[in-house]
């Protein structure tokens, strides 16, 4: 599968390009997610052949430009970053509440980090051998 390329257009004035992966949801650049929205993806060519396929953001804003997406008389930018993040939260949840009951063993972990000490091993080691020595005596005395 072909990658798609992101265009950032930062602050000063350069243009970051950078692949990603089209079955993500989101491309991710200086701990920032950039929404990729299918509607905004273009193709771009070079001498007349179409090359691949691009998406072009302001750098900090995670909406995508594309034709139609910026206001002529505000130039401002239709935000879909609050549907991108509604559909995100829902999805996550499904995720996790549709994988049935769970065994916490959390408590098992917490009484069993007692053995990481080499003192306390010892300790039941001695303790197993007093109590094997007892187990034997009542066993030969039954006899």
């Amino acid at each position: 599968m072909s990658k798609i390329r992101v265009i950032i257009l930062q602050s000063n004035r350069k243009a970051l390009i950078k692949e990603t992966n089209p079955k993500r949801p989101y491309a991710k650049h200086q701990k920032g997610h950039y929404i990729l929205a299918s509607e905004a993806v273009a193709n771009y060519e070079v001498d007349g052949v179409v090359k691949g396929s691009e998406i072009i953001f302001f750098q900090g804003n995670p909406n995508p430009i594309s034709y139609g997406s910026i206001d002529e008389k505000t130039g401002v930018i239709e935000d879909r970053s609050g549907e991108y993040m509604d559909r995100y939260v829902m999805e996550n949840a499904l995720k996790q509440t549709s994988l049935g009951p769970k065994v916490d063993i959390g408590n098992l972990i917490g009484y069993l980090s007692w053995f990481k000490s080499p003192v306390n091993l010892i300790y039941l080691l001695m303790g197993f051998a007093i109590l094997w020595g007892v187990i034997v005596q009542v066993m030969e005395s039954m006899a």
